[in-house]
């Protein structure tokens, strides 16, 4: 078996699913799920993540996560 050394890919982020190129760049695990679980949502599910979370910020899509987002996050749910 031969390796080509030679080889180098044109794009390191090519990916045919959208989801997965989103998913990419995005450090912490349980971000990675959540924003899965919301980009690949349909239905019912779709509609209740709407309601809950409302719209996909850009700042959820980044590969850190803003200050606003962890404290969101991080503060309970309301009564």
């Amino acid at each position: 078996m031969s390796i080509d050394l030679h080889f180098r890919p044109a794009h390191y982020a090519d990916f045919d699913d959208p989801v997965a190129l989103a998913l990419n760049g995005i450090k912490g695990q349980m971000r990675r799920v959540m924003v899965r679980d919301m980009l690949s949502a349909e239905g019912d599910k779709r509609v209740a993540y709407d309601v809950v979370l409302g719209p996909i910020e850009d700042d959820v899509l980044g590969e850190r996560a803003s200050e606003a987002f962890m404290n969101t996050m991080n503060s309970p749910a309301p009564s």
